[in-house]
């Protein structure tokens, strides 16, 4: 696990996540890709849409770098208790995708016009693109997870379970950080740490449980 925390290994997990997210999310959406996961167009599909509406400006927006610290906590997690790494790796997507999809939505929600050094998603594809690509990204990792047959769905269930319930107390807590920031009333340090608890440990509650989940249930 010291691995991890060096720049060198810092740098290296990055890599190896980024690797993982796009071989699952492809820059260039092919009509396969959209088959496998989406199922069969009943009517007609326009796949250059798609490309545009979602695929660019996520991968813009991936492609400026980021700590990755939530996949590497993932990471750090499953060999502290003695996991494989290869277990857990191919599921870091997960907290990764949705934490640039709430990044995305929370520029919009702050007027933001700066992101990583460049202009806010919203900014160059319009508020309506940004607002769907980071509400794509809410849901579209857990696509892997409805495909995988080593997970029962009883056991899918509970994954669902908790993942639902930290996005819910994210999204509670951003809405108590939205609140704040009108200046409506003065704030404890109390209900500010759990505004922080809500909004930036959901996301890393869910890494650490993902990996209980994961690594028990494939290993088994």
């Amino acid at each position: 696990p010291r691995a991890l925390m060096t720049d060198n290994g810092a740098a290296e997990t990055a890599a190896e996540v980024d690797s993982q997210i796009y071989s699952f999310l492809p820059k260039k959406f092919s009509r396969q890709w959209y088959e496998y996961y989406f199922g069969r167009a009943e009517f007609g599909f326009d796949a250059d849409a798609a490309q545009k509406s979602i695929s660019d400006p996520v991968v813009d927006f991936l492609s400026r770098g980021g700590k990755r610290w939530r996949p590497a906590l993932m990471l750090l997690a499953c060999e502290a208790v003695g996991g494989k790494k290869k277990t857990a790796l191919p599921f870091t997507p997960i907290p990764e995708l949705v934490h640039n999809g709430t990044i995305i939505t929370d520029d919009v929600e702050d007027g933001s016009t700066l992101r990583r050094g460049k202009p806010a998603l919203h900014i160059i594809y319009g508020v309506d693109i940004a607002v769907n690509a980071g509400n794509t990204l809410y849901f579209l990792p857990l696509l892997p997870l409805l495909k995988d047959k080593k997970l029962s769905a009883e056991k899918k269930v509970l994954i669902y379970e908790l993942f639902i319930s930290e996005m819910a107390k994210l999204s509670l807590g951003q809405g108590m950080d939205i609140f704040w920031h009108r200046g409506q009333r003065d704030v404890s340090e109390r209900e500010y740490l759990q505004m922080c608890s809500f909004k930036t440990g959901s996301l890393a509650r869910i890494a650490a449980g993902l990996l209980y989940f994961l690594r028990q249930f494939i290993e088994d």
